[in-house]
């Protein structure tokens, strides 16, 4: 503990060390045996590692974040679609890819073969169950792609 006294200027030997100063004094004594045994001298403090941890759960969730808002834009830009020949935006799954087929206008959608209809219900995670016109209705829902109108 004499060593933890020199090391922390706010320990009084009066009183028993605060849980905060004996997780520093676990931090630099794991650190320590770290670098002894494998010669590694880069500063592995517990600290370190609850930052680094942190850095990557910030990380994580502006990724998902970032595939949410693009998420919502496709689906925006797809629902001012009205004609036939109105090109549309690929929706990307929850995992950010996007899918490697998917029609390029409203009228491709719209006309989409049960092959494909079931490719991109499975790719979205969208049951696939009903007839072609239910199952691309419900498609055309979670992509927001409208029908197209006659002109």
């Amino acid at each position: 503990m004499d060593r933890l006294a020199r090391e922390d200027e706010n320990w009084d030997p009066q009183l028993p060390p605060t849980s905060e100063q004996i997780g520093a004094q676990v931090s630099r004594v794991t650190a320590a045996l770290f670098v002894q045994k494998t010669g590694f001298v880069e500063d592995i403090t517990l600290s370190t590692v609850g930052e680094r941890q942190t850095g990557l759960f910030r990380m994580q969730r502006n990724y998902s974040l970032m595939i949410s808002e693009n998420i919502t834009n496709s689906r925006y830009l797809n629902s001012l679609a009205y004609r036939e020949d109105t090109e549309i935006l690929p929706l990307p799954n929850f995992d950010g890819e996007n899918p490697p087929q998917f029609p390029e206008t409203v009228g491709e959608f719209w006309r989409l073969n049960a092959r494909d209809v079931t490719f991109l219900l499975n790719f979205y995670g969208i049951p696939n169950n009903g007839t072609l016109e239910k199952r691309i209705s419900r498609l055309a829902r979670h992509c927001r792609v409208n029908r197209p109108t006659v002109v």
